[in-house]
């Protein structure tokens, strides 16, 4: 028999509940699957609350949530017999990661508001020694809504039937082109946010779409950035920061949840003093600074822009003003990579606690631990490099052999961690890997497991479900988008491409 814990259980949306899967995922530990799915009459009724006039201040908020939360563990712990489930609190760096993403406290009464819906939208299903932790209302696997950025100029819009095995087409829009290669979902304002790369010597752009019922896109504003435009990511109050490799830049923006983007800053970066006649550096690819992506803290406080072409992860600091438009980076030391090692994209766990760096010119993962300490406000202790390549291969050597490591992912649980090679061609098939490693939570330290196929050629981007059962796959020369079912215990990712579709060129997923 069931017992049913309710918390104020209000209706959401089906973007809301995903969201609330991929923020608060680190709710229960020792979580095992009961026989049953719940059945039809316990799915809650749709209620309503009244929206709050006016946000609380930060600290009020925080005693809120932590309060709200603590006392549902606590009613749930005394639920529960024996020791096979237990429940956890949400770390830190979760909330302020899922404050970020719903743009921070202060001054947004709505995202608040928001968040705390999706918190107190929290089901427990309990039966002695099984437990299941269901989020929102909708007991069925619900389709998903997936965005692919593409080379071919369009950002299409897929729908992900998870139960009919099927990835569909529904729209497509050319209106970021040329090179929409980098796309970011605001859920909650239902806006979608998309670089363009612009012309070779031209300019680049940031543009803003409302997203429909059917997946369409209809465009908001755009806003020019530096020509080159490959990376993304947001910050608190509307904060959003481009990077642009082409033309060695960074800008930043404030964003209202209209979709209106507000220039703020344009920043330019060159080569270290001494670098343009290192013998040793990659002609071709570091013949100048190239920031390939934008990738905030879990605290929001730090910005940090892997720079292949310098072989630096460049930091900086985020000051938010009182209105958003007020938001200032400004740059402290950087931290330096190995010669040739050609920082492209880095991960944060989800303690905060680690940062994962793939260096895409060496084909290795460079661990750190991360403390917010010492002059720059944030320190990265140097832990673990390790090849991307397979057991015993050290760096590569981009001037003679054509490999490329690209994306990193990290499983919702923290314990596997994934990256995608290019041009390694060392599948039985010919096409290329993705390399999947166990994490140590301890130390964060990595153990080499597998490579599996990428079922093509050029994986550029990886991205796995909010609930981590899937792997969509982006084989940018095989203009493939597919996905593969993934162990969730062993965290292999499993050979047989349950489905696929058609994307030109296809270069970001966007979940």
């Amino acid at each position: 028999m069931y017992v049913v814990m309710m918390l104020n259980l209000i209706s959401l949306s089906a973007p809301a509940v995903s969201l609330c899967c991929v923020k608060l995922e680190n709710v229960c530990c020792n979580v095992r699957p009961a026989d049953r799915r719940p059945e039809a009459e316990d799915t809650p009724s749709d209620g309503t609350t009244e929206r709050p006039s006016s946000a609380a201040p930060p600290e009020a908020q925080q005693t809120m949530l932590d309060t709200s939360l603590a006392s549902s563990y606590q009613a749930l712990q005394r639920m529960i017999s024996g020791d096979d489930a237990a429940i956890i609190p949400v770390s830190s760096a979760t909330k302020s990661r899922a404050y970020r993403h719903l743009g921070g406290f202060t001054g947004d009464s709505a995202a608040w508001y928001t968040f705390v819906r999706y918190c107190e939208c929290l089901l427990f299903y309990v039966r002695q020694e099984d437990i299941v932790l269901y989020l929102g209302p909708s007991l069925t696997m619900s389709p998903q809504q997936i965005f692919i950025g593409g080379y071919d100029h369009a950002i299409d819009s897929f729908i992900f039937d998870e139960a009919a095995g099927t990835l569909t087409k529904t729209n497509t829009t050319f209106e970021s082109s040329p090179g929409p290669s980098w796309q970011h979902i605001v859920p909650e304002h239902r806006l979608l946010f998309s670089g363009c790369e612009g012309p070779e010597g031209g300019i680049g752009y940031l543009d803003s779409y409302k997203i429909g019922d059917d997946g369409g896109l209809t465009k908001v504003d755009r806003k020019e950035c530096v020509q080159g435009c490959v990376s993304m990511d947001m910050g608190k109050n509307g904060f959003l920061v481009t990077a642009s490799y082409d033309a060695s830049g960074v800008n930043t923006y404030y964003t209202k949840e209209t979709g209106e983007i507000i220039p703020l800053q344009t920043l330019r970066f060159t080569l270290p003093d001494g670098q343009p006649a290192n013998p040793d550096i990659d002609p071709v690819r570091q013949d100048a600074a190239h920031p390939h992506e934008a990738r905030i803290d879990p605290t929001g406080k730090f910005l940090l822009i892997p720079d292949l072409g310098s072989d630096y992860l460049r930091i900086f600091t985020i000051t938010y003003g009182d209105k958003g438009e007020d938001t200032v980076i400004s740059e402290v030391e950087p931290l330096k990579n190995d010669i040739r090692a050609g920082p492209r994209h880095c991960y944060f766990d989800r303690t905060g606690n680690f940062m994962y760096l793939v260096e895409e010119l060496a084909s290795m993962v460079r661990v750190y631990q991360v403390e917010y300490t010492g002059p720059r406000g944030i320190d990265f202790t140097p832990v673990q490099r390790i090849s991307t390549l397979g057991l015993g291969r050290g760096p590569a050597d981009t001037r003679i052999q054509k490999l490329k490591a690209a994306e990193v992912a990290i499983s919702p649980d923290d314990k596997h961690l994934y990256v995608s090679n290019r041009y390694d061609r060392s599948m039985p098939d010919g096409t290329d890997s993705i390399a999947h490693f166990l994490i140590n939570t301890d130390d964060g330290k990595l153990t080499f497991v597998e490579l599996t196929s990428a079922g093509g050629i050029n994986p550029r981007h990886i991205r796995l479900s909010p609930d981590g059962g899937w792997m969509c796959i982006a084989t940018q020369d095989t203009n493939r988008v597919a996905m593969f079912k993934r162990d969730q215990e062993s965290g292999s990712i499993l050979q047989d491409v349950i489905t696929e579709g058609q994307s030109g060129q296809p270069v970001c997923i966007t979940w």
